[in-house]
């Protein structure tokens, strides 16, 4: 059963219902997305501390919207393009880092071994 109330609503809004098109839209940036979701979760929790993690999800994140940036999807390139010129404006120059964010990757035991078998590798 529909809510003819909510069509009349989202009418108003945003156009109208959703169409199947714009579901297959959603699924196909859902990977996309889900990166930012996962790497949300490990960097702000506040049970246990996050600050070794954040330059580490930072690079992966930058590293992923580089491949997405580079892929053939037609679907989310536009946004990927919007968001890798967001991340190069906040993450692209090096020395606008704080630093201390580079020191605890460093210092983290868990990044040493990242390193250390990214050599052996």
């Amino acid at each position: 059963m529909q809510d003819k109330k909510f069509g009349v609503e989202l009418a108003k809004s945003n156009g109208g219902v959703p169409l199947e098109e714009d579901w297959e839209y959603v699924r196909s940036i859902l990977s996309f997305l889900k990166m930012f979701y996962d790497s949300t979760l490990r960097i702000s929790s506040s049970s246990y501390v996050t600050n070794h993690m954040y330059m580490k999800e930072v690079f992966e994140i930058g590293k992923r919207i580089q491949q997405y940036s580079e892929s053939g999807d037609v679907s989310i390139k536009p946004m990927v393009i919007r968001m890798k010129g967001k991340y190069e404006q906040y993450w692209g120059n090096p020395n606008g880092i704080n630093i201390l964010l580079l020191i605890t990757l460093v210092l983290d035991p868990k990044s040493k071994l990242d390193f250390v078998n990214l050599q052996f590798s």
